[in-house]
């Protein structure tokens, strides 16, 4: 909505201007030699300026490309030059155009300070009605005391501009442009400094504000609601606190409100008292990852809401009675990441339903089969809930719009005829933990465009059929994990869209085939995979940070091409049979945090390079035939070491002080191995030691599941939280 809105009201600031194509308007000489000095401080790589010519130039400038001139007096009313890959500095010859209304700039590289403009008599283009710089992130916009030049300003983007030094920017836009319109000051850095309140002159005319992502964290100003011509108010992504202003019930002609992600503080029933004014217009209203409490309140009276987003929230109960017969234009429903019980509500009433998000609340009971009427829904999540219950090819009947599907987490039970074709196209798949088996879903036979797919822990055993191994040329990830499928996995390689795979904790056998050459995360672990790991050097993405190839029947020595592994942080070989030593490009991993080796047979001393992993947490090395001195570089060049094991192995000699220097150990196995001499005095002082002796099999599964939690965001759909996987931290 608010994207329409400004694409409708450049298009109708353009059309006002009096422009002119025609070839028989020529342009003024002054004006034209302004042009060619604002192009010198530019640099151009793209070429985008080339239509521009110079003083021999038979061409006249109101024939150059993002130029249009005024079709009375010849005069270049409008100069656009948006998204043409520029860099340089803004020079101030365009002053010269006195007659200049419209200047775009946006969407470039320009650099530099833009208030030294100011300096150069600005009163020569006092016409200017449209000025946007948005998107020009190197860009400097000062105190912004230059504004008072540009008093007919109806539309100012000064996105991603740097303001931060713009202390009083509300008191200088609403002092000194009475006419304006639209402003976005988005992602802009901009001060804390914000007034409470403040008499607004432009408060007949302002209609569209937007203030995002400026991580402001004072009161939500009682200045907006003074703004009573506000059609869109965007103060998403700062760190408002406390309450919605009263003065908000003045906006009656508002229709949209975005404050996701912020601190407000209040009951959603009394946000809705606030909003009272906007009963009729309200349209979209964004409140998601709020701390907003309470029961979900009766929206009978805004009857044009198209659009609700309150997830992320505090809000408990059920669905009211009315709820059915509120929004009869709704498109977008969001509550995810709430408190919300009882039984999904009745949604017949919406069919305008594009996107519905119920996940991750308390909700139970079954999902009715109206549900599959839905024609125009593309989004339904109802995922991390308690929902039972039999899936049937009813509840998908009419769902041709459907592109993101995610029902995981439930207790639902798909009973779906093999013979069934969807009438959908998926893009999304992700039904973790239903009951999908145990024959493989031949329904997924008819999907071809998805680019993740999650059916882990679904129940379904057998031989994988070879149709499902054609994967969609777009696949990005896919998880397949805790079923008992079975058989040979094919050559993937062609699969170069494919960064994240998940195929743990099945019966796969035969050695592991090649896989794409790029991939960042790969899980293979509990399977009966044979043979060697000889497939990791066509390994070439700089991006591969996640392998685990664990308990399976992998055996031989360990290549010796783990040179572009830059970025790996886990790597897991545990519990098969290689051999051998490691190699010395084996230690090479910067950001290395969790190394596994256990219960295998690898030999020889520890290579140096190991020394180089400064940020391992967990180092698991027992069960092999590790020999040599224990190395004082463990204890000096790797700190941050929370589990360390070598138990049964050969080493020998003396434990070195510098053991002592790891402040942060809870687990320190040092068993069955050669050790000889007095355990350091300085073993007294692990404070972080958990005072208990652990066993084998203990150190083991604090090892395991601590790297499975370091490892947890790839191969585990969403938090608990309501994010996503891409959203957490490693």
């Amino acid at each position: 909505m608010l994207s329409f809105f400004v694409v409708m009201l450049l298009a109708s600031n353009q059309n006002s201007f009096g422009l002119t194509s025609n070839p028989k308007i020529r342009c003024i000489d002054k004006e034209k030699q302004a042009l060619l000095k604002f192009k010198e401080a530019l640099i151009d790589d793209g070429d985008a300026l080339s239509s521009w010519g110079n003083e021999n130039n038979e061409k006249e400038c109101c024939q150059w490309r993002g130029v249009e001139c005024n079709n009375q007096t010849g005069h270049v009313a409008v100069l656009n030059l948006s998204t043409w890959s520029l860099t340089g500095k803004i020079s101030p010859s365009f002053l010269e155009l006195q007659h200049l209304e419209y200047l775009d700039l946006s969407e470039n590289n320009f650099g530099g300070d833009y208030t030294p403009i100011s300096n150069h008599h600005l009163e020569n283009v006092s016409s200017l009605q449209y000025l946007s710089l948005g998107g020009n992130y190197n860009l400097s916009g000062g105190n912004l005391e230059w504004l008072s030049y540009f008093p007919l300003l109806r539309h100012l983007d000064l996105s991603m501009v740097d303001l931060s030094e713009a202390t009083n920017w509300l008191e200088l836009v609403s002092d000194n442009l009475p006419l304006l319109e639209y402003l976005n000051v988005s992602d802009c850095y901009l001060p804390n400094q914000v007034p409470p309140t403040h008499p607004l002159n432009s408060s007949l005319y302002l209609t569209v504000v937007d203030l995002s992502n400026n991580h402001m964290s004072s009161l939500i100003p009682e200045a907006f609601g003074k703004m009573i011509s506000l059609v869109h108010l965007n103060l998403a992504y700062n760190d408002f606190v406390g309450r919605i202003p009263k003065s908000f019930a003045n906006l009656s002609r508002l229709e949209s409100l975005e404050l996701k992600w912020s601190h407000v503080t209040e009951q959603v029933s009394v946000v809705l008292d606030k909003l009272s004014g906007s009963e009729k217009s309200l349209q979209i209203l964004n409140f998601d990852s709020n701390q907003l409490i309470g029961t979900l309140p009766d929206f009978t009276r805004f009857s044009s809401l198209r659009e609700l987003y309150l997830g992320g929230n505090k809000l408990t109960g059920a669905f009211p009675k009315s709820f059915r017969h509120v929004l009869p234009n709704l498109v977008v429903l969001e509550f995810y990441g709430n408190q919300i019980s009882g039984m999904l509500p009745d949604l017949t009433a919406f069919p305008l339903l594009t996107r519905l998000d119920l996940s991750n609340n308390s909700l139970n009971g079954t999902i009715d089969k109206s549900i599959g009427q839905f024609y125009k829904i593309e989004h339904l999540d109802t995922s991390l809930n308690s929902l039972e219950g039999i899936i049937s090819e009813s509840h998908f009947s009419n769902l041709s719009s459907l592109k993101y599907l995610d029902f995981s987490h439930n207790q639902l039970i798909f009973n779906i005829s093999s013979s069934w074709i969807p009438p959908f196209q998926l893009d999304v798949i992700r039904l973790e933990s239903c009951k999908l088996g145990p024959d493989f879903p031949e329904w997924l036979r008819n999907q071809h465009n998805f680019s993740e797919l999650d059916i882990s822990g679904a129940g379904i055993s057998g031989v994988v059929p070879n149709w499902f191994w054609d994967l969609p040329p777009n696949l990005v990830y896919i998880d397949i994990s805790r079923n008992q499928m079975k058989g040979l996995v094919p050559d993937l390689s062609s699969a170069v869209s494919l960064f994240k795979i998940n195929l743990s904790s099945n019966c796969f056998t035969g050695q592991i085939p090649r896989l794409p050459s790029r991939f960042t995360g790969l899980d293979l672990s509990k399977n009966f995979f044979s043979g060697s790991i000889s497939f990791i050097c066509a390994i070439t993405g700089p991006m591969t940070w996640y392998v685990d190839l664990s308990s399976n029947q992998l055996s031989g020595g360990l290549p010796n091409c783990w040179e572009p592994f830059h970025a790996l942080q886990m790597i897991n070989l545990a519990n098969n049979t290689l051999s051998g030593e490691l190699p010395r490009s084996f230690g090479n991993f910067l950001n290395l945090k969790a190394l596994q080796l256990s219960n295998n047979n690898f030999s020889g001393e520890l290579p140096e390079s190991l020394k180089n992993c400064p940020r391992l947490i967990i180092m698991d090395l027992g069960g092999n035939k590790f020999t040599g001195k224990i190395q004082p570089w463990l204890g000096s060049h790797i700190p941050n070491l929370m589990i360390l094991s070598i138990r049964s192995n050969k080493f020998y000699g003396d434990v070195p002080r510098d053991i002592c220097l790891l402040n942060s150990l809870r687990v320190l196995d040092f068993s069955q191995n050669d050790l000889s001499g007095k355990l350091p005095p300085c073993f007294d002082n692990f404070s972080a030691l958990v005072q208990r002796d652990y066993s084998a099999k203990e150190t083991a599964d604090f090892a395991f599941y601590s790297t499975a939690y370091l490892g947890l965001y790839w191969f585990n759909g969403k938090d608990k939280n309501g994010g996503t996987k891409e959203d957490s931290d490693s």
